[in-house]
């Protein structure tokens, strides 16, 4: 594959958006989201950044009051995140913080297969 957002929460400007609304109808579309619009993205000389704050990869690092994004949660987890939110005024989204795994830092010079350092 050729570089992609590898997981479930991106951001994109609205020219990407409509960039990718535009070419969908003659491109071809992958199981995955993220390696479809990585790969139609390709072409584009745009900025990429990773933010170890999007927790998106197939299995969750944990619970950080940091997370932006958190991937593979149930409808019951997410009400409790909600309430951890709401009952801090927004400071807290965990019960209780704790990490599963290390971030990675994503290199985006190199191949995808290559590009995830653990930080």
């Amino acid at each position: 594959y050729l570089p992609y957002a590898r997981g479930g929460g991106y951001l994109l400007s609205s020219d990407l958006v409509q960039y990718l609304v535009d070419s969908a109808p003659r491109s071809r579309a992958y199981r995955a989201e993220d390696v479809t619009f990585g790969t139609w993205l390709a072409p584009l000389e745009i900025l990429r950044h990773h933010d170890v704050r999007f927790d998106t990869e197939y299995r969750s690092r944990g619970c950080s009051h940091d997370f932006l994004i958190t991937h593979k949660k149930s409808p019951l987890s997410m009400e409790e995140l909600h309430a951890n939110l709401k009952a801090s005024n927004g400071e807290k989204l965990c019960t209780q913080e704790v990490v599963h795994a290390r971030p990675y830092v994503y290199n985006w010079d190199v191949l995808p297969s290559k590009c995830c350092e653990l930080r």
